[in-house]
């Protein structure tokens, strides 16, 4: 059955089983369809949820996306596989977001996890990274490349929003679309005024005067 529902002022667009107007030799049926993948990753104190469901909201605005044939999917990953099975669910994949903890290359899906499968990189090895003034905590990573791409549209394109998330994404984003994707590099450390909730930007000296006494909290 064709999973578009059809153009009312197109009727033979509404028939569940003919395709191309019912002429094969001279027309081509692609799905049409477009899913939109909105990934976030735990949370830690940063509201990836939040962020994922706000660019939900802007991508259903667009005068590009249709509702009628058009998905998106806010969906919560904390495991390199969790990624893997939405690759493999999803059809017609036309963007890819990722709203997660990352570090240089390597992105955090858990951030509490050290497993193998919490972390993702492009080469799948491990990762020493500071957590404090006298720590350190090694993340075991797998690698992207296992990951399915089948149901990416060629050309789509891909969007890691986190820290250190440029050179992660431009790899992912060739490996998954075609072409190169964007980090968006975001501070995953919201440092906030006592009294009024704020948040304070890292170009603050205030920023500094909260994290500096508080080293086993991570600041990105």
């Amino acid at each position: 059955m064709d999973r578009f529902q059809g153009d009312p002022s197109d009727p033979p667009s509404l028939h569940k089983y003919l395709y191309c107007h019912n002429d094969p030799a001279d027309r081509s049926d692609p799905s049409g369809l477009a899913d939109y993948l909105l990934f976030w990753g735990d949370e830690q104190g940063v509201p990836f949820e939040d962020a994922a469901e706000t660019k939900r909201d802007e991508i259903e605005k667009r005068a590009d996306f249709k509702a009628e044939k058009d998905n998106t999917y806010v969906i919560s990953v904390t495991k390199f596989s969790d990624v893997g099975d939405a690759l493999r669910q999803h059809k017609e994949i036309k963007e890819i977001y990722f709203f997660v903890h990352h570090s240089p290359d390597v992105m955090h899906l858990d951030m509490v996890s050290t497993a193998a499968d919490s972390n993702v990189s492009k080469d799948g090895a491990t990762y020493t990274k500071r957590t404090g003034l006298f720590r350190k905590e090694t993340y075991l990573t797998t690698a992207f490349t296992g990951w399915d791409r089948s149901g990416c549209i060629n050309g789509g394109s891909l969007f890691i929003y986190g820290c250190h998330s440029e050179s992660l994404a431009k790899d992912m984003g060739v490996y998954l679309f075609g072409k190169p994707g964007e980090g968006i590099g975001t501070t995953c450390y919201f440092p906030r005024d006592p009294s009024t909730g704020e948040v304070f930007s890292v170009n603050t000296w205030y920023y500094y005067l909260i994290w500096i006494p508080s080293l086993n909290q991570n600041p990105y």
